[in-house]
């Protein structure tokens, strides 16, 4: 029988104002990619995040990586009405931030033939 692959990569969308809007659309895009790829991420298992966040130049020098982590952490746990908020969850990618041990977050110029593209990110079993 063959190992079920546990790797998700997420095209990220550009960044909308409004941190509820593009949280949504982040939430979106991941349950999008599980749902094609067949994965999903037990409470107990360790993850790390790799995020690479696409920004015009005028931008670059500006946005705050964990402002954005932030936000894509809360989408992977399905939280998108923002804090205090009493909304029900949506659909969890992973079952809680806690499980996330690593994290690797960069900034780069956008590229010109990714103008649509916020970014990329990949969610993996830890140590893979």
């Amino acid at each position: 029988m063959p190992k079920r692959r546990k790797t998700l990569r997420v095209r990220l969308p550009r960044f909308v104002s409004g941190r509820i809007g593009w949280r949504r659309l982040v939430h979106t895009a991941c349950l999008v990619a599980r749902r094609n790829g067949h994965i999903r991420y037990g409470e107990r298992e360790k993850v790390e995040l790799t995020v690479r966040l696409y920004l015009p130049a005028r931008k670059l020098r500006f946005v705050d990586l964990d402002n954005r982590l932030k936000h894509v952490m809360d989408a992977l746990q399905g939280k998108l009405a923002g804090e205090g908020k009493k909304v029900s969850r949506r659909k969890r990618i992973i079952p809680n931030d806690c499980q996330v041990f690593r994290v690797v977050i960069e900034k780069r110029l956008q590229p010109r033939k990714r103008t649509s593209s916020g970014g990329l990110l990949v969610v993996r079993p830890l140590g893979k």
